[in-house]
């Protein structure tokens, strides 16, 4: 699926030591303005979606380049998150095994909230059970 696109692998070696590990090597290789933090198990979010995130992180770093992306929906935020390069050093010295989450939160005043329109950005699958649940949706 990916053979035409241009695409930069960033394999883990270190992927037992947690999340964060991998979110790291994503940003190590990374360039560009900011990093969208994609979860592989929240298989409901459309490329739409995806775009409004983005195109609302790029509107806002103009304002703030300091900003965090962060969609909402119905007052609960969700993923993915996108970070402004900004961020880099400090997601590369982070020590929290299961992702940014207090990167985020010691950030609040550039927080950026994007309000989504459905709940997919809240839906993740971590069990068979919640595959089942989602298939019966």
């Amino acid at each position: 699926a990916l053979e035409d696109m241009i695409v930069l692998f960033a394999p883990n070696p270190r992927y037992q030591t947690g999340m964060t590990s991998s979110i790291q090597e994503g940003i190590r290789k990374a360039q560009g303005k900011g990093y969208m933090i994609c979860l592989s198990d929240m298989v409901l979010i459309t490329a739409d979606e995806y775009a409004l995130l983005k195109n609302s992180f790029e509107k806002q770093l103009y304002i703030d380049d300091k900003c965090i992306c962060l969609p909402v929906y119905k007052d609960v935020k969700g993923n993915p998150v996108i970070f402004s390069s900004w961020y880099k050093p400090a997601i590369l010295k982070h020590e929290a095994k299961e992702g940014c989450k207090e990167i985020v939160n010691s950030n609040k005043k550039n927080n950026f909230l994007v309000a989504m329109s459905t709940p997919h950005i809240l839906k993740d699958i971590d069990y068979p059970e919640d595959y089942e649940v989602l298939k019966n949706e």
